[in-house]
């Protein structure tokens, strides 16, 4: 999973007053092509309502940076290299992105990079989706916060719990609350949960939908925290991992009022 995950920089337009901030995204595969993800206020600066968030600006592109395939795997092994690209977010005047159709602006964008990139995607591996995650459940927000990284541009995995069960919508939106802290850089991380050895649902007679081994899951898509200060109770909000097939069956190109600076 951890190539999986791209590096992001916001910019602005060079020059005297550019403006970067950072951000992370994972890739995602659908239909042959290679798609980027990340949070929608990354790419717009902007909140659910269109409006200016706190220190936000309107970026025009994203420069991306993450590991890909550098020739044929053998003996188990895939040869990588980082690659660090430029992605347009506009094009003839207007915002070169996908999002989900509901008009409630979820937090969530998609960007085409077409299929020639030999990118690692987090469903290119068969995953076991036979587990209930409920409250209480350990995960791992994966990202860069505060520009952090580990070794070689790899991703910190940050430990988290699941605050509220993950079924429930928090004011009809499809979110659940993670309880851990969080720092800016860390938007549009992929959230995961692993387990190892024998398990299964909860309550159910042994043998039926059990499951021996190791086990990881994209459960979510963080876009912030509710509680702002520093050591303060810092619930993050998790989108639903769901809603990334749903936004590529059904994409929508964003709609204006985001301005080309």
């Amino acid at each position: 999973e951890s190539k999986c995950i791209a590096y992001l920089v916001a910019c602005s337009e060079p020059g005297k007053f550019e403006r970067r901030s950072q951000a992370t995204g994972f890739f995602w595969r659908f239909s042959g092509k290679e798609f980027l993800i990340t949070n929608r206020h990354v790419v717009t600066g902007r909140d659910s309502n269109n409006c200016p968030i706190k220190d936000g600006f309107d970026p025009l592109f994203l420069q991306a940076t993450f590991y890909r395939k550098k020739g044929p795997s053998a003996n188990g092994y895939t040869p990588v290299e980082l690659k660090s690209i430029k992605i347009n977010l506009w094009k003839d005047g207007r915002p070169d992105w996908i999002e989900h159709s509901d008009s409630r602006n979820f937090d969530l964008v998609a960007m085409d990079l077409g299929n020639e990139l030999d990118i690692f995607s987090v469903n290119d591996v068969d995953r076991y989706d036979d587990i209930w995650m409920e409250a209480g459940a350990d995960c791992f927000i994966v990202g860069f916060p505060e520009k952090l990284a580990g070794p070689g541009l790899t991703p910190i995995w940050k430990r988290a719990s699941i605050a509220t069960e993950p079924e429930i919508p928090i004011d009809s939106l499809p979110i659940f609350l993670c309880d851990t802290s969080t720092r800016p850089g860390m938007s549009g991380s992929p959230v995961f949960v692993k387990a190892h050895g024998n398990f299964g649902k909860e309550g159910s007679p042994m043998g039926n939908s059990r499951f021996f081994g190791f086990w990881t899951q994209l459960i979510g898509i963080y876009s912030g925290r509710n509680g702002n200060e520093t050591d303060g109770f810092q619930l993050a909000r998790v989108w639903n991992a769901g809603l990334v097939d749903e936004m590529l069956n059904d994409p929508r190109k964003p709609e204006l009022p985001f301005k080309q600076k």
